[in-house]
């Protein structure tokens, strides 16, 4: 591989790692901001019936923890009218971390698109091709395991990114996690996956319109 196909490779490979990290943190907000899905999932996943708490106790407990776990709350974790205990708390905290870790990822990863875009960095077709690529087969791979076996993934996701067995609750001690079954969180890595298909198919479009531009430009040339 000669330099300029190594930089080109290079730029294509950041372009599509930055444009994921943008639209995983775009996603995230949107599921922060909305209560998307989980207010859907109330009826279809029956956890009103399961759980014995109304839907508005439901949203009042779900929103008080998402609210703890957005990056411009300062507050201690608490629930209205779920017990919990030190390490489930401490469990948030970190998943906190997390959160904010991601916001900070994408708003930097943001940034980079618009410079590189300011700079006319990305006025190369195989550099959006190669970026629509890195951000298209990645979410492809990710939703085929999570349809494949989500226990599997969702394990190995919380054990790569938190110590220990915290995240492991008990439902008697921690009793949130009665009102998040299993599917709600798949539910939300299919949603954050739908943010990453958009971003490859905005790619996608810049990249054909581009490789229309510069055909048109070789014609005109001739």
């Amino acid at each position: 591989m000669n330099k300029t196909k190594a930089l080109v490779f290079t730029k294509g490979l950041a372009l599509g790692i930055l444009s994921l990290f943008l639209s995983t943190s775009l996603g995230l907000g949107f599921i922060h901001a909305s209560n998307f899905p989980y207010t859907r999932d109330i009826k279809t996943l029956n956890i009103s019936e399961s759980s014995g708490l109304s839907r508005e106790e439901l949203l009042d407990n779900y929103k008080a923890a998402t609210k703890f776990l957005s990056p411009f709350s300062s507050g201690e974790f608490h629930l209205p009218s779920l017990k919990y205990s030190e390490t489930g708390a401490s469990h948030f905290y970190d998943c906190k971390l997390i959160f904010n870790a991601v916001y900070i990822l994408g708003t930097v990863s943001g940034l980079g698109i618009l410079f590189a875009v300011m700079r006319k960095k990305l006025n190369n077709p195989k550099i959006l091709s190669l970026g629509v690529t890195v951000t298209f087969l990645i979410p492809a791979v990710f939703i085929s395991a999570i349809l494949v076996n989500f226990d599997l993934v969702f394990n190995r996701f919380h054990a790569f990114f938190f110590k220990g067995d915290t995240w492991i609750f008990d439902p008697d001690v921690d009793e949130i996690i009665n009102i998040l079954p299993a599917d709600f969180f798949m539910h939300c890595a299919v949603v954050i996956a739908t943010f990453w298909l958009a971003a490859a198919a905005i790619l996608g479009l810049f990249s054909f319109s581009l490789h229309k531009k510069t055909g048109s430009l070789e014609q005109r040339s001739r």
